[in-house]
């Protein structure tokens, strides 16, 4: 079976040091040690983590072996602005915009976040994949760090 690359946000990292998360976020970072999964980050992530706390940055620089850097691509700011110019997303959130745009434009098989609000919902994917294929690109997969290991375990 292929391994699944996986755009993962902040939220998810930060999840490590969550009581709600921690459990199944420990889980989902356990199939990316074990070579099940491939974990991609973007420098969206990078400047996020910047500002979270000590133990958050942490266990970012302890995962950068098992982990892909996407590059930056000219076309990550103009798609972001596409999904808040067709209300996917509230200007406010541009950084959640800018990951969906960064795991779509790198062809990534989803998007893995703990944000309920502004991804992780159904009616969201179905938004957010409505202008990536308008727009030529692939759908893409949105999803928690549970529904991974519920893929994983069949």
């Amino acid at each position: 079976m292929r391994r699944l690359r996986l755009y993962t946000d902040t939220s998810t990292f930060g999840g490590m040091y969550d009581p709600e998360f921690a459990k199944e976020t420990k889980r989902f970072f356990q199939l990316a040690i074990d070579g099940r999964i491939k974990i991609a980050v973007s420098k969206q992530v990078d400047e996020e983590i910047a500002k979270a706390p000590v133990v958050v940055k942490d266990y970012y620089a302890a995962t950068l072996p098992s982990r892909e850097h996407l590059d930056i691509l000219p076309e990550v700011i103009p798609l972001a602005d596409l999904y808040i110019a067709r209300k996917v997303i509230g200007d406010g959130f541009r950084s959640d915009a800018i990951h969906v745009a960064y795991a779509t434009l790198h062809k990534c098989d989803g998007l893995i976040s703990w944000n309920f609000k502004h991804m992780v919902k159904l009616n969201k994917t179905v938004r957010f994949n409505m202008v990536n294929v308008a727009s030529g690109y692939p759908q893409l997969f949105i999803a928690s760090p549970r529904e991974v290991e519920e893929h994983e375990n069949g």
